[in-house]
């Protein structure tokens, strides 16, 4: 005979049976696996009931510990300086990064969480509520908002002022992040004998070309260089349609392949400058490309990118002005396939809301804007 002592303490005994009869055995065996099982099933009650009540207990002590939290909110308004606000009614917690709607004064503000605590130089019977909050998940992550704290601290400006302005202007108030605008796509699959519908019409075969791969607005398709009625035409011939960028896709964009074969050939000079920033691809650093006009500065940005975009990592690409946007939209929708948008004041409150969203998601590669985006 066996005896095996389990970690509860309860002993298994293994043993053949002593009789010849079969079935008296097996009888045996099963009193024997009934009164285990019985102990054991015992003991998971007793542990199950045990677990219950620890967890009754840390969701009360947890429920107990939010009613005592403090956050700590910055509002666009001059002082240089956090105010405490206790939870919202709903006990729910909040994230740094999210935005909240305060009293503040006589009157109500959008504010965002910085930071929680339980200690405030207030007594908590006099602080305030959190009014609503806004936000299911941080909207400016943890790099950001350090970034920004960093910004505030360095030019010495309100820190609520500075988180405001560094969001869409359609979210300083009271909207929700996502909002559905208006763009233009082509309908996947298109047959043959549709698409020969725009062979004798190039301005409709190339703005077919262009929303193949990328989803446009309105306007984005007005400053790539086409009207009103080419838009038209291809929705008459049923080859695009008009629909809200919520319906698309969320995912994060794909990366794309290391190799592009619209990529030029490289002179000395241009492989020496690209080679210096690869090195570094996976540090900050920053590179000054100083050449004269038609000399291939652009060239090596395009390919620096290639790498970056295969990695899975998103772009941003500055331009003087907002009048050499189109034509940096159509350079970069030619070589790279991948999502890219535009981020300017011409656009729209909420196209800009969409076109930062995008980013913010990961959904683009690629980031076309001037220097507000």
């Amino acid at each position: 005979m066996r005896k095996h002592k389990t970690n509860q303490g309860l002993s298994i005994n293994y043993q053949r049976p002593e009789s010849s009869n079969p079935d008296q055995s097996s009888r045996s065996f099963a009193r024997i696996s009934k009164r285990h099982i019985n102990e054991l099933s015992e003991r998971a009650y007793k542990f199950a009931n045990c677990w219950f009540k620890w967890s009754e207990l840390l969701t009360s002590e947890s429920n107990t510990d939010l009613e005592h939290m403090v956050y700590q909110v910055a509002v666009p308004s001059p002082l240089r300086r956090l105010f405490d606000y206790r939870p919202h009614l709903t006990k729910q917690a909040v994230e740094p990064g999210s935005r909240v709607i305060v009293p503040f004064g006589t009157r109500t503000v959008v504010g965002f969480v910085l930071s929680k605590t339980f200690e405030s130089t207030i007594p908590l019977s006099k602080l305030k509520l959190i009014i609503e909050i806004l936000d299911e998940e941080p909207i400016l992550p943890q790099e950001i908002l350090s970034l920004l704290k960093w910004s505030s601290d360095y030019y010495h400006h309100p820190i609520g002022q500075v988180l405001s302005t560094a969001v869409p202007k359609k979210i300083r108030g009271h909207s929700h992040v996502k909002t559905k605008i208006k763009i233009w796509k082509s309908l996947d699959p298109i047959s043959n004998s549709k698409r020969s519908l725009v062979k004798n019409a190039p301005k409709q075969k190339a703005l077919l070309e262009l929303l193949e791969k990328n989803c446009l607005t309105k306007f984005d398709i007005k400053q790539a260089g086409f009207s009103i009625n080419v838009i038209r035409e291809l929705a008459a011939k049923e080859l695009i349609v008009e629909t809200t960028l919520p319906d698309l896709s969320t995912k994060r964009f794909k990366p794309i392949p290391r190799e592009n074969p619209r990529s030029m050939v490289l002179n000395d000079e241009q492989n020496l400058a690209l080679d210096s920033i690869k090195k570094r691809e996976d540090d900050f650093q920053c590179f000054l490309l100083k050449g004269v006009t038609g000399s291939g500065k652009t060239e090596v940005y395009m390919q620096a990118m290639q790498s970056q975009l295969a990695k899975g990592r998103q772009c941003l690409v500055l331009v003087p002005e907002i009048g050499l946007t189109p034509q940096t939209l159509n350079r970069f929708t030619e070589r790279f396939e991948c999502p890219i948008r535009t981020l300017h004041s011409s656009l729209s409150d909420s196209e800009r809301l969409d076109s930062w969203n995008m980013a913010r998601e990961g959904q683009v590669g690629i980031l076309i804007g001037t220097r507000s985006s």
